[in-house]
């Protein structure tokens, strides 16, 4: 699995936990 692949599920898993971390992922 690749890295990015990987941050963008934990990205969707956060965004159904807390929306607002999507936000923080995408800046960092």
């Amino acid at each position: 699995m690749t890295k990015s692949r990987k941050k963008v599920m934990i990205a969707g898993v956060f965004d159904i936990i807390h929306p607002g971390h999507i936000y923080l992922i995408s800046k960092a």
